[in-house]
């Protein structure tokens, strides 16, 4: 699937359903993935047009980490710029959540 684009979502409407049909196919996927299919190689082509190949678990190993790092990086900026934004800590998430 080709990645969507930031003008396609016209409202926030529009993000949240997006949002809403990727967390249902990301859970229904998680729901029958085995152990053997985080072994097998995915090919891809990265941002650099580069054909790249590895096994699907370090890929998604690598989503999870970059995700932290980008939301990293947004809370310093707002941080910096004083801004109050939700508790990012994962111990307290754990211990708020319901």
């Amino acid at each position: 699937k080709a990645m969507r684009q930031a003008a396609e979502f016209t409202t926030f409407a529009d993000l949240q359903t997006a949002w809403m049909r990727v967390e249902s196919e990301m859970k229904d996927f998680l729901v029958t993935c085995t152990e053997k299919a985080l072994t097998e190689p995915v090919t891809y082509t990265n941002t650099r047009g580069e054909k790249r190949s590895m096994p699907l678990g370090q890929l998604m190993l690598h989503v999870a980490n970059h995700g932290t790092h980008h939301r990293g990086e947004l809370a310093a900026i707002l941080a910096v710029l004083n801004v109050p934004h939700p508790e990012d800590d994962m111990l307290l998430y754990f211990r708020e959540k319901p």
